[in-house]
């Protein structure tokens, strides 16, 4: 692909929800013009126990979904005209015994797969084959981490990983001076993949860490808290990767910030709300990074007594664990 100064425009095919009650994958196409929702044939795929969290690679060739339950990831190659998936072969891969995966990322490259155990506050990482999808550990993986790390995400530019970490013995509170949480960061290889501490890290980022997104440009990094019911807001430092918090954002209560999402042109973040089934919409500062509220309005159908921790269909909460239980949902 020539470098140029034409601007892109992202325009995504196909969404995939990984549903924990049921064990698969729901996959959609998105109508281009409305956004709406279509059932993939053949949909939803079968996972593995538990799938938690979700990721396609940045060509979209590849899904990847961390189960919770079997410890393990399923990875699919994805149909470039119809969304169907298909295994790779040699999935699921097994990530270790008796750990409790996270929401993984991949990096902008498409080469290297990080996924946060958070039952061993540790982060897995491997090596994403180009043509198979397969993966592969990279040397001396599992990397540290805090306590329960439960989210990732690699900046734009590919250098920096961020991982939310919950902390608490059960997804409780955690007590910084007993058990740190916030956000571990770290700088990524851009050879091997291999993860190495930020000096500093980890951030803190309030009592309870549920999501960690970063903002399109890699400037701003923001971390859902669902026990404060606060979003943190972090600049980045582009040289070494650390954080500087420069506000933090209440909705009004009650609420409780489980998910958080950037979209593409970074023009506008959306925080899910756990205990009024919404999703709130804040435009981004572009010079501050800071978030101001637009509105609370957008209601979430919600199948169970919880909602979820990414701005999917709906979702439940089993115990400490959220993630999206089916869709669409039935009233």
């Amino acid at each position: 692909m020539s470098r140029g100064n034409a601007p892109v425009t992202y325009i995504p095919k196909f969404a995939y929800v990984a549903n924990l009650a049921s064990n698969n994958v729901s996959a959609f196409t998105i109508d281009a013009a409305s956004g709406g929702l279509t059932a993939v044939a053949g949909a939803p795929f079968a996972a593995g126990s538990g799938p938690f969290g979700v990721v396609t690679d940045p060509a979209g060739k590849f899904v990847y979904v961390t189960n919770g339950e079997s410890n393990n990831v399923s990875a699919y190659t994805v149909n470039a005209g119809t969304g169907a998936l298909t295994p790779v072969s040699g999935s699921p891969f097994a990530v270790g015994s008796g750990v409790q995966l996270g929401t993984p990322a991949v990096d902008p490259s498409g080469r290297f797969l990080y996924v946060p155990a958070f039952d061993s506050n540790l982060v897995f990482a491997y090596q994403i084959d180009a043509t198979s999808g397969a993966l592969a550990a990279i040397t001396s993986s599992p990397f540290p981490a805090v306590n329960e790390p439960v989210s990732a995400n690699v900046d734009p530019t590919g250098r920096f990983l961020y991982v939310a970490n919950e902390g608490g013995a059960v997804s409780g509170v955690c007590d910084p001076s007993v058990n740190p949480c916030g956000l571990s960061a770290y700088t990524v290889d851009a050879l091997s993949g291999a993860l190495t501490q930020v000096t500093g890290s980890p951030f803190p980022a309030g009592p309870e860490p549920s999501t960690v997104v970063v903002d399109p440009s890699g400037r701003f990094a923001y971390v859902a808290n669902q026990a404060s019911n606060t979003t943190f807001e972090f600049a980045i430092d582009a040289a070494t990767g650390a954080l500087t918090q420069t506000g933090a954002t209440t909705p009004p209560p009650p609420s409780s910030g489980v998910g958080a999402a950037v979209e593409p042109s970074g023009r506008f973040a959306y925080i899910t709300d756990a205990v009024n089934n919404k999703v709130a919409a804040y435009s981004i500062d572009a010079t501050t990074g800071t978030l101001t509220q637009i509105t609370r309005g957008f209601d979430v159908l919600v199948c169970s007594s919880r909602p979820f921790r990414a701005v999917c269909l709906c979702g439940e909460s089993r115990g400490r664990h959220y993630g999206v239980y089916a869709g669409p949902c039935e009233r």
